[in-house]
């Protein structure tokens, strides 16, 4: 069986291509990486996991970045929790 090199390297141009765009130019492999990282050391740190799961980050009443209504729809609503849970 014979492949050919410039059919070959041109599928994997555009494969990598579209992969880039779905992905913001960030390996899959490096964020797969460092969400298991990240997963590992909060299963391993039970007080940790029990924080951010009791957490339950609500914007600020006071805080003006997050005034406008559209805060509290999707997916602003999940930005915003994640930035006051950080």
């Amino acid at each position: 069986m014979r492949t050919d090199s410039k059919l070959s390297g041109g599928l994997d141009a555009k494969w990598h291509a579209a992969l880039g765009q779905l992905t913001g130019g960030l390996s899959p492999t490096a964020i797969a990486t460092a969400y298991m990282d990240w997963w590992l050391h909060l299963t391993d740190s039970p007080q940790k996991m029990k924080r951010a799961l009791d957490s339950g980050a609500a914007p600020d009443q006071n805080d003006p970045r997050f005034k406008d209504p559209a805060w509290e729809s999707f997916p602003y609503n999940v930005l915003s929790q994640n930035f006051l849970a950080a």
